[in-house]
């Protein structure tokens, strides 16, 4: 490729130096190309002229399709990386924005119980500071002013020496707003309660010092029936968390006797590979043991077949040599000094026999 390049820029040169090439065999600029240039030369030469503008054509063309699909290419990568990026960008966004969310509801909850429970306590202690005037007004006895001497000199201190009658009017005035806050209180601590339990509405939630003496008594029959709701549901509630937490320590201990039960199944299944291992061991060394023995047998057998076959062929040449009145006649022997008879192989001992020492006419072997 790279020579082809070098070869249509010296072309392209060629064609600007048109005045420097005249005398050479290069035509200037791209009149070699023309028709009045083409016709002067023979065939063969117009048809390398034809193929050579077809071949360059072709390659500017290749070389601009390969460069838009390579431009085309990085675009489509640089945009696809460009989306990962947002898309990360908004992921990781979006989970700084949960965190900083359940930080603050975490932080409003807290303050809320705790403001809760501080409104809570106020309203006890004032209730407590409260009933004994409010059961002597019941009862239409006066209050002893004895408890009350030092907050009246305290407030008379501080007011300048007020009179008696403005210091107590001051002491109810505050009485009264601190039984307010508590009643507003405890109504804010029941009704969160309330919502915490999925409890829709919870009836004689108002407050009662503006009420008469019968419609308080409603409305103190209303709370406490309502109360008695609220107490029955967070009993329930309870009770189901803390099957829940038996639900919870069961599956725990199951789950830990599965991962026991997992880990001796596998110890098993580890000796239960290596007793086959062994078996195939054992197996294989049987195998070996057996042939070994076969071919023992093998070769006992035929020694025996030799010795037999050694021991007929001898009896033999005793019986024919009484016979013809020559004593106990002995078998020829080999060129080694060794009888024929005593060859390792039967059929070889048989030829060897046959061939120096010819059996006698009516001898056969058994």
């Amino acid at each position: 490729m790279e020579g082809l390049q070098k070869w249509y820029s010296l072309y392209r040169n060629s064609g600007r130096r048109g005045a420097s090439w005249k005398g050479s065999c290069w035509p200037s600029g791209d009149s070699w190309l023309d028709g009045s240039r083409r016709h002067c030369l023979p065939p063969s030469q117009q048809e390398v002229v034809r193929n050579t503008k077809l071949e360059i054509l072709q390659r500017r063309i290749n070389s601009h399709c390969t460069v838009k699909m390579e431009l085309a290419l990085d675009l489509a990568n640089l945009g696809v990386r460009c989306r990962g990026l947002r898309h990360e960008e908004t992921i990781q966004r979006q989970k700084e924005g949960l965190a900083e969310l359940r930080e603050r509801i975490k932080v409003l909850e807290k303050t809320q119980t705790a403001a809760v429970m501080g409104r809570a306590s106020e309203l006890l202690v004032v209730q407590k500071a409260a009933l004994p005037e409010k059961v002597a007004q019941k009862a239409g006895l006066k209050v002893d002013p004895a408890p009350l001497q030092s907050a009246e000199f305290k407030c008379s201190k501080c007011l300048g020496q007020l009179p008696e009658g403005s210091s107590r009017g001051a002491v109810s005035m505050e009485v009264l707003e601190d039984s307010e806050l508590s009643e507003r209180m405890y109504l804010d601590l029941i009704c969160a309660l309330g919502r915490l339990m999925n409890m829709k509405e919870l009836e004689g939630m108002q407050p009662m010092e503006h009420l008469p003496q019968e419609e308080r008594e409603k409305v103190g029959q209303q709370r406490r029936r309502e109360l008695g709701l609220l107490y029955e549901r967070i009993s329930k509630l309870k009770d189901r968390l803390e099957r829940k937490e038996e639900r919870l320590q069961e599956y725990e201990t199951s789950i830990e006797q599965l991962r026991l039960n997992q880990e001796s199944l596998q110890t098993c299944q580890k000796e239960m590979l290596r007793l086959e291992d062994e078996v195939y061991r054992e197996a294989e060394e049987k195998a070996l043991l057996r042939e070994a023995l076969e071919r023992t047998r093998a070769e006992l057998g035929q020694e025996k077949r030799l010795s037999q076959a050694a021991r007929q062929r001898k009896s033999l040449w005793r019986e024919w040599g009484e016979e013809k009145g020559e004593g106990a006649a002995q078998p020829p022997k080999n060129e080694e000094g060794r009888y024929g008879m005593l060859v390792h192989t039967e059929s070889k001992a048989q030829w060897d026999l046959e061939a120096k020492c010819p059996r006698p006419q009516g001898a056969y072997l058994m």
